[in-house]
């Protein structure tokens, strides 16, 4: 199901978020500017609207899916590791021939399973933007659970 309500706010979170990599990942600074000294480092709140938009298309889109039995959690994971995991492997790998440390393999052996948001105290630096990858996959890892737990209304307030 899709609600083209929410369509703005993802634009409006996706264009903070491209901002936010641009300022940090270029030379571009502009001295005393307002925009680049305050409002753009603001906006990494929208990082946590994004997600949240994203959570709530998955679940729309997947709890009557999983409550009916339509899709089962092998055809789930499945779907999700073959969209992320050739560019993102592909990635670690590039960090990999750049870097070549034991503590790279080690962290890329890590990562490449895309359950390193379980990991307590995990501070990425092979990839420093995949902490997105971990706290989504932790969340498709909670997910089966949810739906279980939202099949009522009643579980679900409880």
């Amino acid at each position: 199901m899709h609600y083209n309500s929410i369509d703005g706010l993802r634009a409006l979170s996706c264009l903070g978020i491209i901002l936010m990599h641009i300022q940090v990942s270029t030379k571009y600074h502009l001295g005393g500017s307002f925009a680049f000294e305050r409002f753009i480092p603001s906006l990494t709140w929208l990082v946590y609207l994004f997600l949240m938009i994203s959570g709530f298309g998955i679940c729309v889109g997947y709890l009557s899916k999983f409550q009916s039995g339509a899709v089962d959690l092998e055809t789930f994971y499945k779907k999700r590791y073959v969209k992320i995991l050739p560019f993102f492997g592909l990635l670690l790998l590039i960090a990999l021939v750049m870097e070549h440390s034991i503590s790279t393999v080690y962290e890329a052996s890590i990562e490449i399973l895309l359950l390193h948001g379980l990991l307590p105290n995990n501070a990425v630096s092979v990839i420093g933007v995949c902490w997105t990858l971990g706290v989504i996959f932790l969340f498709y890892l909670l997910f089966p659970a949810f739906s279980v737990l939202m099949k009522s209304k009643k579980r679900a307030w409880g």
